[in-house]
């Protein structure tokens, strides 16, 4: 019996440390937050975010992605290139930052399953800003759209990253204050949150054009036909952003 116990023990070590090396050989790659991820997990996340993102995910968005099978369904995506002054539906992922003008891109992409759908918006510096003062990155959410999770905003730039947790929620959406940073590097802007429902979500990234105060960049409702179909500023803050155009896509969950 005990012969037969540890027979069967070696043939279980050897099947689970088979598995164990198997799983070890579909690691693509690990970033400095020991999230590990395949080829295919990898290359989702480039295409929710950019190319590069990868280092930043956390095991949070890691585990987040993998349990809502984020990463088994289509991803959906529309941007507003400056340079351009036109929208782009499907980018080709290849499209790299050609153009190193003052411009900036904003992208939406969005994946979604049965019952939710993960949005992402990203705003990607081709160049150094003059003015360096309270952007404003946000979203309108057109219909009978709920969001489920706080927006996770972050500023990536060449001293790191900076988390912006202070959203303003008015009207049917919300907006969040980037106070953009001196760098070497061009500057990306993210905005990732989930949503559910039925409706169009909305998205736009105002950049100030003049030195202004926090409390001014929040002088804004958020309504269908506003700044980049989003922002309708008021008060101090009128004519103190440049009207980029927006990116919106369709909602539709049960």
């Amino acid at each position: 019996m005990k012969k037969l116990l540890l027979l069967v023990f070696g043939i279980c070590f050897y099947f689970c440390s088979f598995i164990i090396c198997a799983n070890a050989d579909d690691v693509y790659y690990t970033n400095s937050n020991n999230v590990s991820m395949t080829k295919e997990e990898y290359d989702f996340f480039g295409e929710m975010y950019w190319d590069g993102y990868q280092e930043y995910v956390t095991e949070a968005l890691y585990n987040k992605c993998k349990t809502h099978g984020y990463f088994n369904s289509p991803i959906e995506k529309v941007e507003y290139d400056e340079d351009l002054n036109k929208s782009i539906i499907n980018p080709e992922p290849s499209r790299g930052l050609i153009h190193e003008t003052i411009a900036k891109r904003l992208t939406l992409a969005k994946t979604c399953t049965t019952y939710i759908c993960f949005s992402t918006v990203t705003l990607q510096w081709k160049g150094d800003p003059n003015i360096k003062s309270y952007d404003v990155i946000g979203a309108l959410l057109y219909g009978n759209i709920t969001l489920l999770d706080e927006p996770d905003t972050t500023l990536h730039y060449s001293g790191g990253n900076l988390y912006y947790g202070d959203e303003y929620y008015v009207g049917d959406g919300f907006g969040t204050s980037v106070k953009l940073q001196n760098s070497s590097s061009n500057m990306v802007i993210s905005q990732s949150y989930e949503i559910s429902g039925s409706g169009t979500l909305y998205a736009s990234y105002q950049h100030a054009t003049k030195n202004i105060t926090k409390a001014t960049s929040q002088k804004y409702t958020v309504g269908f036909g506003g700044y980049g179909g989003v922002f309708h500023f008021y008060g101090a803050a009128v004519g103190k952003f440049d009207q980029m155009g927006g990116v919106y896509a369709t909602v539709s969950t049960s």
